[in-house]
């Protein structure tokens, strides 16, 4: 950070903009921190709606194959 614009706060990595007063977060440790979170969050989220279409195809499944029972069971009474 240039020396003259920018001063440091009272909290660690955090800097203001003299010019405008922006707030500014240098802790790269945090920001991989919160990358990471967010990576995540974005794997759980992908995972959840992966869970949600196996348990729509299963629910199908598992109409398609009482509708198909019945059909062999109407069929047998029928013979």
């Amino acid at each position: 950070m240039e020396n003259g614009r920018y001063e440091q706060t009272e909290k660690s990595g955090l800097y203001r903009d003299k010019k405008t007063g922006a707030i500014l977060n240098r802790d790269n440790r945090a920001l991989e921190a919160y990358k990471k979170r967010k990576e995540n969050a974005n794997l759980v989220r992908e995972h959840h709606e992966k869970i949600k279409k196996m348990e729509q195809s299963l629910s199908y499944l598992e109409t398609s194959l009482s509708e198909i029972k019945e059909l062999l069971v109407n069929e047998r009474r029928n013979d």
